[in-house]
């Protein structure tokens, strides 16, 4: 299920430096990452199950994550899944390998490609969504914040473990169905192919305005 989250603004104030008649030495000043994930490029291997059913999700992202791939095999209710969601370049694409068919659309129409977007999340978000700050946890040696979320309107509620602004594991209910994510495998900053972010040459695809 998707949830549109609004844009949040992040403003750096950078230190002014003054002229003088003698050389002054640069101050170094580090350089914040303004995109959705706070590492460079990665990639994040999910296993998923529901009343039964496995898939294996794995995100590719690169830039901070304004390039992102994430592809998904696997079945549902019998019915086998490989798809691929591509965004980059201001377009997601939605792709179905099973079939040899995608779309594409603008990104600023599309909406959300995933789920909840932890790099935009402010007061109002939280409200909204129900989520809450529950403490600490350790995946794969790697220290996650953990999200609570609550949401009864919607029959929903579950938690995240997120890292970097990258969920490693999610518990979630909705209407009484249970969908657990896990990571099985991380890798901080691969050098990726530009054709990980591209649709297959052959692929028929319909452009949506």
């Amino acid at each position: 299920m998707k949830y549109i989250i609004a844009f949040l603004l992040i403003t750096f104030i950078l230190p002014s430096i003054s002229a003088k008649d003698t050389p002054q030495k640069s101050k170094s000043k580090k350089v914040i990452p303004s995109g959705k994930y706070l590492i460079k490029s990665g990639m994040i291997a999910m296993e998923g199950m529901t009343k039964g059913s496995r898939t294996m999700t794995t995100l590719f992202f690169d830039d901070y994550g304004t390039k992102e791939m994430t592809e998904t095999i696997g079945e549902m209710s019998g019915i086998p899944i490989n798809s691929r969601i591509i965004t980059a370049d201001g377009y997601t694409y939605n792709l179905d390998l099973e079939k040899n068919t995608g779309t594409k659309q603008s990104s600023a129409t599309a909406g959300p490609s995933s789920g909840i977007d932890f790099s935009k999340i402010n007061d109002k978000m939280m409200i909204d969504l129900g989520l809450t700050k529950s403490g600490v946890a350790t995946i794969l040696e790697r220290v996650c914040d953990v999200w609570t979320m609550d949401m009864p309107r919607m029959k929903m509620k579950g938690k995240y473990y997120v890292w970097k602004n990258i969920p490693l594991k999610s518990e979630v209910e909705v209407n009484g169905l249970t969908v657990e994510m896990h990571v099985v495998a991380i890798d901080e900053n691969p050098k990726l192919p530009a054709s990980t972010f591209e649709p297959p040459v052959s692929m028929e695809i319909e452009e949506r305005k």
